[in-house]
C-alpha cells in the first residue's frame, strides 16, 4: 500500500462536564488512537519501499482550544501535531504525511455531533466535500505537509495568529461559535 487516508472522527456538542464519558472515550479512540494505529502498521513498509503518501484528515479546530467540543478540538490538535512531527522525521525517506485543515463542510458530521443549531455549523454554512477532497489529495500527492481547505481568510488568519491572540477573548469567541442558538 502506497496511500493512507485517515479521514475517521466525529464530533459532539456539548460542555466536558456534561457530555457522557463513554462517547468522549470513543471520540478519542476514533479521532487519535486509530489514525495512530493505522500509521504505525503502515508506515514501516512505506519507508522500507521508500515510499509512501499519508493524508490526515485533521480540521481547523486543531488550531485552538474549543470549548463547548473540548474533545473533538483536543484530539484534532493531537493528530495535527503527530502528523506534523511524522512528517518532519519521514524528511528523504520517499514517505510524506499531509495534515489536511478543512473547515466546516456538508457532510453528516454536524447532524451526528448535534450541531446544526450552532452558529458555526449552520445549514448550509460548510463547503463541498467534494472540493475539500480534491484539495487535501492533490496537496498529498504534491507531498505539501499541511493544507488548509475550504477556510476563510479570517478564519485561516486566526488560526495562524491565535498563539498572539488575547486568549480570553478568542475562547469567548470561539465558545459562542459552539453554543447552541
Amino acid at each position: 500500500m502506497d496511500t493512507l487516508i485517515n479521514n475517521a472522527g466525529f464530533g459532539g456538542q456539548g460542555a466536558f462536564l456534561t457530555r457522557p464519558a463513554a462517547a468522549d472515550l470513543a471520540m478519542l479512540q476514533v479521532n487519535a488512537a486509530v489514525p495512530t494505529e493505522l500509521m504505525k502498521l503502515l508506515l514501516p513498509k512505506m519507508v522500507a519501499r521508500g515510499r509512501g503518501r499519508v493524508l490526515n484528515v485533521v480540521s481547523i479546530a486543531a488550531c485552538f482550544p474549543g470549548p463547548n467540543q473540548a474533545e473533538y478540538f483536543a484530539t484534532k490538535a493531537y493528530l495535527a501535531s503527530l502528523s506534523t512531527a511524522i512528517g518532519a522525521e519521514l524528511a528523504g525517506s520517499g514517505v510524506t504525511v499531509t495534515t489536511l485543515l478543512p473547515g466546516p463542510v456538508e457532510t453528516g458530521f454536524s447532524q451526528a455531533g448535534d450541531l446544526t443549531k450552532t452558529w458555526l455549523f449552520r445549514p448550509g454554512s460548510g463547503a463541498d466535500p467534494v472540493k475539500v477532497a480534491r484539495q487535501g489529495y492533490a496537496a498529498m500527492l504534491a507531498g505539501k505537509p499541511t493544507v488548509f481547505a475550504a477556510v476563510n481568510s479570517p478564519l485561516k488568519l486566526a488560526a495562524k495568529t491565535y498563539p498572539w491572540l488575547p486568549h480570553r477573548l478568542a475562547l469567548r469567541v470561539i465558545a459562542a461559535l459552539q453554543e447552541k442558538r
